[in-house]
């Protein structure tokens, strides 16, 4: 084969093993301690929420027990997840968030 030659061949078979990642959910778990604002800071500065979206997020959380807060690969929702840790722990608040592996990934 020449240098202007494809190994078509070759490019099916680089196509066959790209895989897309696993995709993992973040949840915030509610507490009965940790201020609503302090959420809803939270939503808007690591999720990147609007105002809107992080206030009703918050709300859910608050109504129904935990909510989603953002769909990523494993490291950056396990990343996401740890600074929602560090940052309530810095403020002395219990808050925590769950990662959880989206249920129809493949």
């Amino acid at each position: 084969m020449s240098k202007n030659q494809i190994d078509t061949n070759r490019d099916s078979d680089v196509d066959e093993a790209i895989k897309m990642p696993s995709l993992y959910n973040v949840y915030i778990i509610n507490d009965h301690f940790t201020p609503q604002d302090f959420v809803v800071f939270l939503l808007e500065n690591y999720f990147s929420k609007t105002s809107d979206e992080a206030e009703k997020l918050m709300l859910k959380v608050h109504n129904e027990g935990e909510a989603v807060a953002g769909t990523y690969t494993k490291e950056i929702a396990e990343a996401k997840s740890e600074m929602v840790r560090i940052k309530a722990k810095e403020h002395n608040f219990p808050l925590r968030a769950k990662v959880s592996k989206v249920k129809n990934d493949v």
